[in-house]
């Protein structure tokens, strides 16, 4: 059981009842919790509590409800509810046993092809689902790819996604991951195509081990620019292909 987090295990928050910590991203902490409540029909959840409970946090844990909470795909983490619940807010969602993407990149360095691109689909159909719902996640990498039991990947962590309002339109600020941002978005704005661009990204790196534009902010906001990526024969071509079919 991993140590840390604002909150003691055991402490209850409503029908939640915290059983240990699993972690802490850019905007939440994150635990896993016994449910009680019939309304999720589920034994244990995870309860994702912002780092402050204040305006700011509050309003991500409201764009992040607003965008999730309507998809309900096999291969994104399902979103129950968003909970205030004696001045403490949180967001229920599904509880998934396995690992990041980006743990099984440290311990193994890369993925089979067979393997890589298996995740690289079926991450491509939830991003489908998703832009279909007007959702643009807009953070698709390694650490929000969870591989849940049967090696089945979901996607998680709509923390900075966009709702649209028709799915043809771009969202114009520079939000993500720098090393998995598409070069329309480094230049003012990007629709949909911008997460297929990260995913392509992801799929590099589950083949080869390493991102394909790497080095300082600058350094890689021109190689994503003028597409000088590290070649890494003989996956180059199937990095290549892979994008252009996404």
């Amino acid at each position: 059981m991993q140590e840390g987090g604002p909150y003691r295990i055991g402490q209850q928050f409503g029908p939640y009842t915290l059983e240990s910590y699993l972690g802490s991203g850019a905007f939440k902490c994150v635990y896993k919790a016994r449910s009680a409540d019939p309304h999720t029909a589920q034994e244990f959840v995870a309860l994702g509590f912002p780092h402050q409970q204040d305006p700011e946090g509050l309003a991500e844990l409201d764009k992040e409800f607003a965008a999730n909470a309507r998809m309900v795909h096999p291969n994104i983490v399902r979103l129950f509810a968003l909970v205030r619940h004696e001045g403490v807010s949180f967001l229920v969602m599904e509880f998934v046993e396995g690992i990041t993407l980006r743990a099984r990149l440290r311990a193994e360095g890369s993925l089979t092809p067979t393997e890589a691109t298996r995740y690289a689909g079926l991450v491509c159909e939830a991003l489908a689902y998703a832009h279909s719902s007007k959702v643009l996640h807009r953070d698709v990498k390694p650490e929000n790819i969870f591989l849940a039991s049967g090696n089945i990947p979901k996607l998680l962590d709509f923390g900075v996604a966009r709702v649209l309002e028709r799915t043809s339109e771009k969202a114009s600020t520079r939000i993500g991951t720098i090393g998995y941002m598409a070069p329309e978005l480094l230049q003012g704005a990007a629709g949909t195509n911008a997460d297929l661009w990260a995913l392509g990204i992801t799929l590099y790196e589950m083949l080869t081990g390493r991102r394909p534009f790497t080095g300082d902010v600058g350094e890689v906001i021109n190689k994503i620019l003028s597409g000088r990526y590290a070649r890494r024969a003989p996956t180059t071509a199937l990095f290549a292909c892979s994008v252009r079919c996404f």
